[in-house]
């Protein structure tokens, strides 16, 4: 009877110890988190740069500096390379981190992807000890909550948008301010106040939105460490230094704590409300499409803006359930605040780290946008974790060890429902991603989901127009594609009429149509609701005119042009074009002479005072300017073509003839090249030759 019974105790002794160490599994499992994280985020690696990222990258002056432009990051608004106006944003750290990679990389997208994937992957980890910590190594919701967090489709435009590394980097350094608050409740050492102070101010010099975190300290003390209220905020002084800290740069920086003159339309439609309770019903009801896409997050959008959510007031059904269970929320986190529920803390922690990018308490000049939640949905990840625990009855499992098989085999319904979210978001965060490879890719995309945005179709319309149009050599594809930058153009005006940079474009891409009088129209619509300062713009509302042969406007706009730009070679160049046609020569002269002083190796420069010379009949000057263009560019086949007219206006048929075979051989289409031999050849005694290069160029002319 007693072997019997020590046989017993062996067995249940062994079967205590089977299983896998609490500290082993921990580390798996953070390792399992960053490998699903790299997993799903692989397929961005080799994407090109779009939408916003040429505001911090490609198109930023500063940035394209390198590492030498640190100094002037540090001491400058976010996006001051890109634009010279008064904003409100200060966040050095990830303008610096894009100098140093355009330094080593400079126009090479893979560099950021790659630094935005493994940063991911380092807060799929760091997450996870973190909540393993918060939750007293409750390694099962830890676990739960981060595999959400980290699957979650909703997150594809700050992972595959190189330009939101400053979400990425605010949550990152949070996490660890999050964590070092912890062990400083726990072990009262100094270096973990330190620790606090240090990555708090990292993440807020990262993006201000963590600002909101100021709150979280405190509560993370009441709720996970048993902290009473008043010891939990005294606990807290060391992120309130923080605060003080990037306050105080962001003021010497800045210029004072908030720095922008004006909410437009087109970035927030909210402000389009006649009054407060229109813009609050508008903001409560977009709130409630954020808690939407964070439980069902589908279809997705990079852009929200004008006008994807009309002006409503709370008889909208929408503006009024989402009130309903926003309110629903509140109070159910105030119910669970007594007993530390996690469920409230959850709530608790989404709705501060929302509310400062809801547009509830104040508007900021964005209406919507899915990388806001980015901070907030950890919240909604711990909410949604400790309702599934409570509905599948899974109890908190603690051990030295861990017998992980019993654990799934006594939970098997809700490891089939986790399983079932994984493939589910997660093939929708691999699918997402694919969106994001270029900007027609994205945007032929979200066109499709907003419809009504503004900024969509302005900027589908310009991608077309400026990275396939502009570049086609085909004419009838080129002309397609105008056809089709020009309907998503107009649309994106027929909902915001005011929107001057579509108008631009729109005239942009009517003058390359060649229908002039559209584009004359489109210039004067975009000067209507906008000061332009770019010279561009006047030179391309110039050149519209002149072809119009509406010269006078054509010389005003281009001289314009020159008045905000002295050196702007483009507008001298077209200048000498015009005046020319209006047989003003010698301003002609004077403009094209000026163009050459300011661009030495303009060939169209030259190809244009030849011109000039040969309609004073001074063909022997012609011929040298012809020929300097050729110089710098012996594909320019007017140039040929033209040297071959000089001579033959000067009977001398033997050269003419040579050129006008040299315009052929680079562009055997060329009809007027064509008829020039054809009859040239005639002229020379070469009847049947010369009449068979004539039908060739009336075959292609018809």
């Amino acid at each position: 009877m007693k072997k019997k019974t020590t046989v017993a105790k062996q067995e249940s002794q062994l079967k205590a110890q089977s299983g896998i160490k609490l500290s082993q599994l921990n580390k798996y499992l953070g390792l399992l988190l960053a490998a699903i994280a790299f997993i799903l985020y692989a397929n961005t690696l080799n994407h090109d740069y779009t939408v916003d990222d040429g505001t911090v990258m490609q198109n930023n002056k500063i940035v394209k500096k390198g590492v030498s432009a640190i100094p002037e990051i540090f001491t400058t608004a976010y996006r001051k390379g890109f634009w010279d106006r008064n904003e409100s944003l200060y966040r050095p750290l990830s303008v610096a981190m894009f100098a140093v990679e355009w330094q080593l990389a400079p126009e090479n997208p893979a560099v950021g992807h790659w630094v935005n994937v493994l940063l991911y992957v380092l807060t799929a980890w760091l997450l996870f000890r973190f909540l393993v910590n918060l939750f007293k190594d409750d390694w099962l919701f830890a676990f739960v909550t981060t595999l959400i967090y980290v699957i979650h489709p909703i997150h594809t435009e700050v992972v595959a948008n190189i330009k939101s590394r400053d979400e990425i980097l605010c949550f990152l350094f949070l996490i660890l301010s999050f964590n070092s608050f912890l062990n400083l409740l726990d072990k009262a050492k100094p270096v973990y106040a330190l620790g606090v102070l240090f990555c708090f101010i990292l993440s807020l010099l990262s993006k201000e939105s963590s600002v909101t975190a100021i709150i979280i300290f405190p509560l993370i003390a009441y709720f996970f460490r048993q902290h009473t209220v008043g010891s939990s905020i005294k606990l807290s002084w060391s992120p309130a230094i923080a605060i003080v800290v990037y306050l105080s740069l962001r003021f010497v920086v800045l210029k004072g704590i908030s720095n922008f003159n004006e909410i437009l339309p087109i970035n927030n439609s909210i402000v389009d409300a006649q009054n407060y309770f229109q813009q609050l019903a508008t903001a409560v009801m977009i709130a409630g499409k954020y808690l939407y896409l964070l439980i069902i997050p589908y279809p997705l959008s990079f852009d929200y803006s004008y006008n994807t959510f009309p002006i409503v007031d709370f008889s909208n059904m929408k503006a009024f359930f989402s009130l309903a269970v926003y309110v629903f929320l509140l109070i159910m986190a105030i119910k669970g605040f007594k007993s530390r529920s996690r469920f409230s803390f959850g709530i608790f922690y989404f709705l501060l780290t929302m509310s400062i990018v809801s547009n509830v308490f104040f508007l900021i000049e964005s209406v919507m946008a899915e990388r806001f939640t980015y901070l907030p949905s950890l919240g909604i990840c711990i909410a949604l974790t400790s309702v599934l625990f409570t509905l599948f009855k899974v109890s908190s499992i603690v051990k030295e060890k861990i017998d992980i098989n019993k654990i799934i085999s006594t939970n098997r319904m809700f490891f089939g429902l986790i399983l079932i979210v994984f493939v589910v978001y997660g093939g929708m965060t691999v699918a997402r991603n694919a969106k994001w490879k270029n900007n027609l890719t994205l945007l032929a995309t979200d066109v499709k989901t907003c419809p009504e945005s503004a900024r969509i179709r302005y900027a589908y319309g310009s991608a077309i127009l400026i990275e396939q149009a502009l570049k086609e050599k085909d004419h009838s594809k080129k002309m397609n594609l105008l056809d089709k930058s020009i309907e998503q153009l107009e649309k994106g005006v027929a909902i915001l009429p005011t929107y001057s940079e579509a108008y631009y474009h729109l005239g942009l891409a009517y003058k390359e149509r060649e229908n002039y009088d559209k584009a004359i129209e489109s210039f004067e619509k975009a000067s209507k609701s906008k000061t332009f300062t770019d010279p561009q713009f006047f030179i391309s509302w110039g050149v519209a005119c002149g072809k119009a042969k509406r010269y006078q406007e054509s010389i005003k706009a281009l001289n314009h042009a020159i008045d905000l730009d002295p050196a702007a070679k483009e507008a001298y160049l077209n200048l000498g074009v015009f005046y020319d046609e209006m047989q003003e020569s010698d301003k002609a002269e004077t403009s094209l002479m000026k163009a050459i002083k300011l661009d030495s190796l303009s060939d169209g420069a030259y190809y244009n005072l030849g011109n000039v010379f040969a309609h004073r009949n001074n063909f022997v000057k012609a011929i040298q300017n012809y020929k300097k263009a050729l110089e710098i560019n012996p594909a320019n086949e007017d140039a040929v073509n033209n040297t071959g007219n000089s001579y033959a206006a000067m009977q001398d048929y033997e050269n003419a003839i040579i050129y006008f075979r040299k315009a052929i051989e680079l562009n055997p289409a060329n009809a007027r090249a064509l008829n020039n031999l054809g009859v040239t050849l005639m002229l020379t005694g070469k009847k049947e030759e010369g009449e068979q290069y004539i039908a060739k160029a009336r075959a292609i002319g018809n």
